[in-house]
């Protein structure tokens, strides 16, 4: 069992995590990542094949914030950061695509981007958003991080002046503990270092996204000029469970081979989480026919399931946010980070893993 000393716990490996990681090993500390699965990089998923680059997580993000500028340099990344080639948005209503005014669209979505982000654009990593986890990783491992992954966590308990980390094969104290989950997991965590805030974690509302992303050939079906996709208000096919629709290679051409074009189908998981990927993809690829008028072939399809990943932002849950953090400060060392309850998108998970470390540091003080 390793005893208390600056060494801190990070649960999580994903964007926030590595984060938080790097900040606190420039500066010293000896840090542990343990990761649940065998990839890094959480809602950053990106998958190449065929000549395509699909993003199972995030599509893409604001480029605003100086801690996101700053890491970007760092990780020799500032070059490579591609504006969105089209910014219209659309509304798919009965009378067919119809233009809406920025920022619109991520409303009717319930997406917390401010308009004045929007704006500026959303932008994405030539190549895969993955590279910023690849290259922050090795940077974290450079520095003498430890990245230990398929590793789950199972609980945290006070142990001394530390914190006992549960894990499958025994336990390990570490003299602080970052957790970079989402509300629910982290309400799972905390039983044991502070009921309060568990219990006001566990309040916080989230739901699941699923979305498609489908290949067909190039100039197939006939869009509006300047449209970046469109929201469903259309009743018989949000009825059948369409959500919303990204023309992901029209706002990133490297993401799809010469010949073909790649859009993101949002699913309503309502109606369609459990069914299998075959059915999945071929519903996608029927819905975004039936809402564009198109008759194009289906080339391919990769299917993007995240439960309980997105939190619904409101008073209420920034309220129990704040009252969970408040009962955590009587457990000295324990921070809660990432864009779940910071900001949002990558800019909120960098800036809520530069706050997490300062905290972390200022404990070991």
């Amino acid at each position: 069992m390793r005893a208390p000393n600056s060494d801190v716990a990070i649960i999580g490996g994903g964007l926030t995590g590595l984060a938080v990681a790097r900040y606190l090993l420039v500066q010293e500390c000896s840090v542990s990542i343990f990761e649940a699965t065998h990839r890094l990089g959480g809602q950053i998923h990106t998958v190449r094949d065929s000549g395509f680059t699909v993003e199972i997580g995030a599509e893409a993000f604001t480029r605003t914030g100086e801690d996101l500028e700053e890491l970007l340099s760092l990780l020799d990344l500032d070059g490579s950061v591609a504006p969105q080639q089209v910014t219209g948005s659309c509304v798919l209503t009965g009378r067919g695509l119809e233009p809406i005014a920025t920022g619109e669209a991520a409303r009717l979505l319930g997406i917390p981007i401010a308009g004045e982000r929007l704006h500026r654009g959303l932008c994405r990593i030539t190549g895969g958003n993955d590279l910023l986890i690849t290259r922050l990783a090795e940077e974290v491992a450079a520095l003498g991080g430890r990245l230990r992954r398929g590793e789950p966590v199972c609980g945290i308990k006070p142990a001394g002046s530390g914190f006992a980390i549960a894990l499958e094969n025994g336990r390990e104290v570490y003299r602080g503990v970052a957790i970079t989950a989402g509300p629910l997991r982290a309400a799972d965590l905390l039983g044991s270092v502070s009921p309060e805030a568990q219990r006001h974690l566990a309040t916080c509302r989230t739901r699941s996204s699923l979305s498609v992303n489908v290949a067909i050939g190039a100039d197939s079906i006939s869009l509006p000029e300047g449209a970046s996709g469109f929201v469903v208000q259309h009743e018989e096919l949000a009825g059948a469970g369409l959500v919303a629709c990204s023309f992901a290679s029209r706002k990133f051409p490297d993401t799809a081979p010469e010949g073909f074009e790649l859009f993101r189908v949002f699913l309503d998981p309502g109606i369609w989480d459990g069914e299998p990927d075959a059915r999945l993809g071929t519903m996608a690829h029927e819905l975004l026919m039936r809402a564009t008028g198109g008759r194009a072939a289906l080339d391919r399809f990769w299917v993007s399931r995240w439960p309980d990943a997105l939190v619904e932002r409101s008073p209420e849950f920034e309220k129990c946010v704040r009252a969970a953090r408040e009962s955590l400060s009587n457990a000295t060392g324990v921070v809660l980070a990432g864009a779940a309850y910071d900001g949002a998108g990558v800019p909120g998970c960098v800036s809520s893993a530069r706050a997490a470390a300062t905290a972390l540091l200022n404990c070991n003080a």
